[in-house]
């Protein structure tokens, strides 16, 4: 009987993994059709490796491109971690003349995989229907289905994060090292700061790991005191700087309610309002007592963002799926019925919903926009 028991559990097993297996080679084949893509960030990407290659500070080109009333294409505007991880693959590419977007891609996907066992570590002992409706949906995601493209590099930075959050309260070093990792890719771990700070059982253990990283991959750029400056200002403070770019949710509520809730006038404002309204709030939160799980407070913090940003492209929603499926499910367990009957329900349906919603999202990137004085609108 024993004997049997054991079997059944195995094969229920098997089966649980060929599914999660299935939506995987699912994913891989929609990636593989797109493998060739580009994208327009790949000749940017492109001539950042080449100049890093060849000695130079790539954020000289950088913070000259996005003075006022420069005519050149933005330069590379991100921490140089990208660059440490493309610049081989690019010596590779040319090694073994391989198309160069294949290899950059390749890299992509294996931090893609990460993300999906990521979201399979935290949630299959919870509920493992829950955990596979995460992957399916990070791993399916509405910006490969309805805009059937793999062009992109978030899944670096929210591996990292989702790393950086699983660590918190638990290993404050490794959790300062993986959101100085994050954030190093992509600066919307900016959004969790003070969830970070304030959860960490030592801050400064959090703070010196996080620091470590920093200056390990800032060494190349202090030959100087320009070339740090330089540094300093294309990596990150040229985008404190940007006007309103993509279609900002504030965009779609202007549009669909004719109420001027944004306009140029007052873009810094939703700029710095974007942030300083979820560390307001998660902060309050959390000291306050009234939510203390880490993945709901950053589901907040990034609801928060995206209502207020000035500044929200296609891909930026794809940060918030394994947080907001992570989230959702800890929302539903918490009640007083845990995750079962009604709420499990209620988990699935929001899920679906955000899918939707992004896809709709998607779907209205070709109308363009309206400029009626300082108001503007989809």
């Amino acid at each position: 009987m024993k004997s049997l028991m054991k079997d059944v559990k195995k094969l229920d097993f098997l089966f649980k993994v060929g599914l999660v297996l299935c939506v995987f080679l699912s994913s891989s084949y929609l990636k593989y059709r797109v493998l060739d893509e580009a994208g327009g960030d790949f000749s940017t990407y492109k001539k950042a490796v080449r100049d890093f290659i060849a000695g130079k500070n790539i954020y000289k080109d950088t913070v000259e491109s996005y003075e006022p009333g420069s005519n050149e294409e933005h330069g590379y505007a991100y921490f140089p971690t990208m660059l440490y991880i493309y610049t081989p693959l690019y010596k590779l590419s040319l090694a073994t003349h391989y198309p160069l977007q294949r290899v950059w891609k390749a890299s992509v996907f294996i931090a893609d995989i990460g993300v999906g066992l990521m979201i399979l570590k935290i949630l299959w002992k919870k509920n493992y229907w829950a955990s596979l409706a995460g992957v399916a949906f990070w791993w399916l995601n509405p910006f490969l289905i309805i805009r059937k493209s793999g062009v992109y590099t978030e899944p670096f930075g929210v591996f990292f994060i989702l790393l950086a959050l699983y660590y918190l309260e638990k290993d404050d070093v490794k959790s300062g090292i993986f959101y100085a990792i994050s954030f190093s890719f992509k600066s919307f771990p900016i959004i969790l700061l003070p969830l970070f700070l304030i959860k960490s059982k030592n801050k400064l253990k959090f703070l010196l790991g996080a620091a470590a990283f920093a200056l390990i991959i800032s060494i190349p750029f202090m030959r100087s005191v320009q070339d740090f400056i330089w540094y300093l200002q294309g990596a990150f403070f040229v985008h404190g700087a940007r006007e309103p770019q993509g279609r900002p949710l504030l965009f779609f509520i202007t549009y669909y309610t004719s109420v001027p809730l944004f306009s140029l006038a007052i873009a810094n404002i939703y700029r710095y309002a974007c942030i300083i309204l979820g560390w307001i709030s998660t902060s309050y939160l959390i000291l306050k007592k009234k939510i203390q799980d880490k993945y709901i407070l950053s589901m907040i913090s990034f609801i928060i963002f995206y209502l207020f940003t000035p500044v929200l492209t296609r891909t930026y929603m794809l940060w918030f799926i394994p947080i907001y499926t992570i989230g959702m499910f800890n929302v539903f367990e918490r009640k007083k019925e845990g995750f079962a009957g009604k709420n499990k329900i209620y988990f699935f349906l929001s899920l679906i919903a955000f899918y939707v919603f992004y896809a709709w999202y998607l779907s209205l990137w070709s109308k363009g926009l309206r400029i009626k004085g300082n108001v503007v609108s989809l």
